[in-house]
């Protein structure tokens, strides 16, 4: 006999994206929704991580950048999809390519949002796809494609290391301290930071003081905002 008061289980979201900006409006729009439920239950900020964070968080859609550090996450949706099967996938992205958008729902995406979309997709979109069905939001448009490329992504990554590059000559950076910042953008703590790079959270202090110091600020949100000016993240 079925247990009519049982509580039905929210939809579990993990959000893969390295703008910390980004991951915290998804996530206050998808927790502010009153019709569903929804609880986000983790975040993961590059391609690395992707597959450790749907193990560890076990949810039942992912929100996907396609394009974080380390690697393209389109590499990685055949992997995910067969690992995953029953896991959902929307990707959240500024590519607006037809070809691009065939060729990710070919490779087993459910839906595909542009970032400068209305965020009343973000909750359309999890109803429709967790229903079983491909969401495509407003202004995506889909053409026939050529089997599946990644020179969209081969392109913006070489664009995004010059970026870089300009950058951390402009400030005399060096390539850990310009990795920090990077990282310190994505809203990592200092024990967060010296995990992923293999350090002790004293030298990641060192470094946050000298990176101030060179960009002179003395806050985090000024690092960002000189990060977002000039292109970083």
């Amino acid at each position: 006999m079925q247990n009519h008061d049982q509580k039905i289980q929210p939809i579990k979201v993990l959000i893969a994206d390295d703008h910390v900006f980004t991951v915290q409006g998804i996530k206050h729009f998808l927790e502010a929704e009153k019709n569903i439920d929804i609880e986000v239950v983790g975040t993961v900020s590059n391609s690395n991580d992707l597959v450790t964070g749907i193990r560890k968080t076990k949810p039942s859609l992912i929100f996907l950048d396609l394009n974080m550090p380390e690697r393209p996450s389109f590499e990685l949706l055949p992997i995910i999809k067969t690992k995953f099967p029953e896991l959902r996938i929307i990707a959240f992205t500024s590519y607006d390519d037809s070809k691009m958008v065939k060729d990710v729902l070919r490779a087993g995406v459910d839906g595909y949002i542009l970032k400068n979309s209305n965020p009343s997709e973000l909750i359309e979109g999890v109803k429709t796809v967790m229903d079983g069905k491909v969401f495509t939001g407003t202004g995506v448009k889909i053409v026939n494609s050529s089997p599946l490329k990644n020179e969209v992504f081969e392109k913006e990554a070489v664009k995004k290391q010059e970026i870089s590059d300009k950058f951390q000559n402009l400030y005399r950076l060096t390539n850990r301290e310009t990795e920090i910042l990077k990282l310190l953008s994505q809203g990592l703590s200092n024990k967060e930071m010296a995990s992923r790079l293999y350090i002790s959270d004293q030298t990641v202090s060192v470094h946050r003081k000298n990176i101030m110091r060179k960009l002179n600020v003395n806050h985090i949100a000024g690092l960002v905002r000189i990060a977002i000016e000039n292109g970083l993240i």
